[in-house]
């Protein structure tokens, strides 16, 4: 399954389609797929997003996958850059069964960010930061402390984030 933006990107529905509501939204349309090209897609039966660097995306579609999407376990939001903190809080808010997320190279967030993640997401299980140059320690140890079931964590590049960080979580 397929649609056709009017700004010609594509996003394609992979796996599953209930009464016309599909579980997987993804596409490879980079800096063409915006807000209003996503927003109008989520429902409860979203189950994965994967946007990868898609560069037209802002906080406000991520309100609305926090909004819309509550039963949301895999969030790949690689190379999109224009989210907040407060967009990410929302999703760590609203979607407790998320298992995954990516959010590599979003140079915006913070440790508050992820702090929300580890507080409510608590099946967390592949966490990746690679390239978050504003995360510090303070992530790592709120990631380590409260999501029991994470067996991967990509912190490459995250120049805050010190070896004794990398020590708690061998530890945890």
């Amino acid at each position: 399954h397929q649609i056709v933006t009017e700004d010609g990107a594509t996003i394609d529905f992979v796996g599953e389609v209930h009464n016309d509501q599909p579980e997987i939204l993804q596409s490879r349309e980079l800096e063409v797929v915006a807000d209003a090209d996503l927003i109008p897609l989520l429902t409860l039966a979203v189950e994965q997003i994967n946007v990868t660097f898609c560069g037209g995306l802002t906080s406000t579609a991520i309100f609305a996958v926090a909004e819309h999407c509550p039963n949301l376990v895999d969030l790949n939001l690689w190379g999109c850059s224009y989210f907040s903190d407060a967009s990410i809080g929302a999703v760590a808010a609203n979607c407790p069964n998320l298992a995954r997320l990516s959010v590599g190279y979003s140079e915006r967030l913070t440790d508050a960010a992820i702090t929300a993640l580890a507080e409510n997401c608590r099946k967390l299980e592949t966490l990746t930061l690679y390239c978050c140059k504003n995360l510090t320690d303070a992530s790592v140890k709120a990631v380590a402390e409260r999501c029991p079931s994470l067996t991967e964590l990509d912190i490459g590049e995250c120049a805050k984030i010190t070896d004794a960080a990398i020590t708690l979580v061998a530890e945890a």
